[in-house]
């Protein structure tokens, strides 16, 4: 049973159609992460998905880790060489916030709440219709600000992004992250 204020975070793609789990059920848990460039405070969070090398073109992912607290969902993301997360990228960040394929926009086997473009720190809202939001609206925070093969991201656990309703919809969070220009995703397709 997951503690209170915490965020159960799976990781899915669709092969043929069907959804299949990729890594393991991750509880993403509790610790003090603070969004700042570096990443010490990371050290005792757990890996919650490895994706393979040498396998993007521009963008390679690798690792990925899951943490959060009573404010925010937090991720850290590894890359293969390094990226600018502020510019000229189109990485996105799907999140399926309220656990339903159905709902959302239809992604890699999940129905994404959020499509978040990390390049323009800007994305689109999915529910009841769709809208355009920014990382005012989300709390988005990201670090660093310079190219890196490393970054931390934050997204606010309370934020209502249309100004009714809440981003995060459930305890269960489903995350896709792709580069749309490139062949690269985590988790992989086909994997």
């Amino acid at each position: 049973m997951p503690r209170a204020n915490q965020v159960l975070c799976m990781v899915f793609i669709a092969v043929g159609g069907l959804v299949v789990l990729t890594a393991p059920t991750t509880l993403a848990d509790q610790f003090p992460i603070v969004i700042d460039g570096t990443f010490a405070d990371w050290d005792e969070v757990p890996v919650a998905y490895t994706d393979a090398t040498g396998d993007g073109g521009l963008v390679d992912f690798g690792r990925l880790w899951l943490a959060d607290d009573p404010r925010f969902l937090f991720m850290r993301i590894e890359f293969g060489s390094e990226i600018d997360d502020s510019a000229n990228n189109s990485i996105h960040i799907y999140l399926d916030t309220d656990a339903n394929a159905q709902t959302g926009l239809s992604i890699a086997g999940i129905g994404a709440e959020l499509d978040w473009r990390i390049g323009s720190r800007s994305g689109t809202y999915y529910y009841q219709g769709s809208r355009s939001v920014d990382q005012a609206n989300l709390r988005f925070r990201g670090g660093p600000t310079i190219t890196s093969t490393q970054f931390e991201f934050a997204f606010g656990r309370d934020t209502l992004p249309d100004g009714a309703n809440p981003l995060f919809l459930d305890p269960e969070v489903r995350i896709v992250i792709r580069d749309t220009a490139g062949s690269d995703q985590l988790p992989e397709t086909g994997e």
